[in-house]
């Protein structure tokens, strides 16, 4: 797995417990080391897609319901999540997190 994804255990305990004074520094689109990563938290989704740049990129499950993907973008752009719940259609939101 892409270590940009990954956030810090302590870090991750404060924001599963909705416990964290900055979740913003976590979730939606950020910088990384290999271009950017866009992370999300949905409970009990069984699947998540970025929608950005007219293609679809699978999110990756990083374990408490929250899901990442890297890009190799430098810059953030507009896109679009689209979350799958079970036995439901999907639905697609817009990310209210911002770097």
């Amino acid at each position: 797995m892409n270590t940009d994804l990954l956030i810090p255990d302590e870090d991750r305990q404060r924001l599963i417990e909705c416990k964290h004074h900055a979740p913003h520094d976590f979730y939606g689109w950020h910088p990384a080391s290999t271009g950017s990563v866009v992370r999300a938290r949905f409970l009990g989704a069984t699947k998540v897609e970025l929608l950005i740049h007219n293609t679809t990129v699978d999110m990756e499950p990083i374990g408490d319901d929250i899901w990442a993907a890297a890009l190799d973008d430098t810059h953030a752009a507009d896109y679009r999540l689209r979350v799958t719940y079970p036995d439901a259609e999907p639905v697609i939101v817009a990310v209210s997190y911002t770097h």
